[in-house]
């Protein structure tokens, strides 16, 4: 929590420069991803998916994002990265509301398997 709040702080200060706001956030995310990949820190596999799933897609478009800040990109790129952004950004948002529906049903069903045992 110390990390999340620490690195907020951080990109919050660097407000005057997106390029090293995404640099930071791009390297603060590959090494959590390499964290969740070599420890598995959750409780199970599925956590373990969704926080790898989602941490891919952190880095995939802050990638994307680090190329739209270049000025040198045709205005023909910079629309199919920012097409690129939006789905990433509505996918994972699909996705994590998939996530989590398949457990809660998950949940409903076995609570009413132990309301019947």
């Amino acid at each position: 929590m110390a990390r999340r709040l620490a690195t907020t702080i951080v990109l919050v200060q660097l407000s005057f420069s997106p390029f090293f706001q995404c640099a930071l956030l791009l390297v603060f995310s590959m090494l959590n991803m390499s964290y969740l990949y070599h420890c598995s820190p959750m409780k199970t596999r599925f956590d373990d998916r969704v926080a790898k799933f989602n941490e891919g897609c952190v880095v995939l478009f802050m990638i994307l994002h680090r190329m739209l800040l270049d000025i040198n990109q045709p205005t023909e790129i910079k629309d199919g990265i920012g097409w690129g952004l939006i789905v990433i950004a509505g996918g994972n948002i699909v996705a994590n509301i998939g996530f989590m529906s398949y457990r809660s049903l998950n949940d409903v069903r076995d609570a009413c398997l132990e309301r019947r045992a």
